[in-house]
């Protein structure tokens, strides 16, 4: 749906409002109105497909969540998040992703707002880019 309102914000406006479009406008120099009524019909209709199948995959997995030990799983995505650190932005990043971890943890240990902690990443982001 955003696609089809930044196609048609394009088309009123000639003005790209999104990645996506942007991306679009550079393959296609102007998008007329049989363009137009082209990518809503192509998304209309992979979006109704889509759609279908979400609705009948998710039926077989509710069948197999019940199995899932998320135990085992919630390890898996640390190790693989704490890899991804680490491949990326190497010890660095394992810093980062260590301060960010306690920031995160830290209100849920001491009953504060999380919001509060929202603050504590927010503020030096902006005193770096007011300075």
């Amino acid at each position: 749906m955003n696609f089809i309102i930044a196609l048609v914000t394009v088309y009123t406006l000639d003005k790209a409002r999104n990645g996506a479009i942007v991306a679009v406008m550079e393959i296609l120099t102007n998008i007329d109105l049989a363009r137009l009524v082209t990518f809503a019909a192509v998304a209309l209709i992979v979006g109704g497909i889509a759609t279908i199948l979400t609705l009948k995959i998710a039926k077989l997995f509710a069948f197999m969540i019940e199995e899932i030990d998320y135990k085992i799983i919630s390890m898996l995505i640390m190790l693989f998040i704490i890899g991804l650190a680490f491949y990326f932005s190497g010890f660095t990043g394992l810093l980062v992703l260590l301060i960010s971890t306690a920031i995160g943890i830290v209100p849920q240990i001491t009953g504060a707002c999380r919001s509060n902690a929202m603050g504590c990443l927010l503020l030096p982001v902006i005193v770096f880019y007011l300075l």
